[in-house]
């Protein structure tokens, strides 16, 4: 039957019970509760498993600082390896291309290597268009940065950052444990160094 006519457990208890049914209407409740649970099918979830060396994902991040005495909001730029889970982090005062590319560079100064491919969400910096199913239009800019270093990308589908939900909670762990309590820094390079010291750490 289509799915907004079909019985209801009251109206199988009234039919049952126009043919001769004497007990309660709570059994049959019961009874059909129990047969739903058999014949609904359970969510089907794949895990998530990686190669050495093969995936990264990238998102940014937003914090509080202070720099000197000024409360100041700062991009962080966070890369993380899919099967070791080291991140790296670094904080930009905006998120443009400029920053998403060199935050890159600096990743992979920092861990020594290159990905074979990054996960990213449909950013600006690197999607110009979104196309049928994965494809994208990317960046003139980030294009030739990617073809440069011989990377491959991936895009999330559109409002489904947990198909990269490794580094969506690096963003919480670098905020809860990085950056609590709204730490001072005199500049940029220093929180940097802190940066690397607590990913080192």
């Amino acid at each position: 039957l289509p799915r907004k006519q079909r019985y209801t457990s009251r109206k199988m208890y009234e039919r049952i019970q126009a043919t001769g049914y004497t007990g309660a209407e709570s059994t049959v409740r019961y009874y059909v509760g129990q047969l739903r649970k058999q014949i609904v099918k359970k969510a089907v979830y794949l895990p998530l498993v990686y190669d050495p060396g093969v995936d990264m994902q990238m998102d940014w991040g937003a914090a509080q600082v202070k720099m000197g005495r000024q409360l100041t909001t700062v991009s962080l730029f966070i890369l993380r390896w899919c099967y070791s889970r080291r991140l790296f982090v670094t904080a930009y005062p905006s998120a443009r291309q400029e920053c998403f590319m060199e935050g890159h560079v600096r990743a992979f100064h920092y861990f020594g290597g290159l990905p074979q491919r990054i996960i990213y969400d449909n950013l600006k910096p690197a999607v110009k268009h979104i196309l049928k199913g994965r494809s994208r239009k990317e960046q003139d800019n980030f294009l030739a940065f990617r073809t440069h270093y011989v990377i491959d990308s991936r895009y999330c589908n559109p409002h489904a950052g947990h198909e990269k939900g490794g580094v969506e909670s690096d963003v919480g762990y670098v905020q809860r444990n990085f950056l609590a309590g709204v730490p001072t820094f005199t500049d940029y390079p220093a929180l940097n160094r802190y940066l690397v010291e607590e990913c080192d750490r």
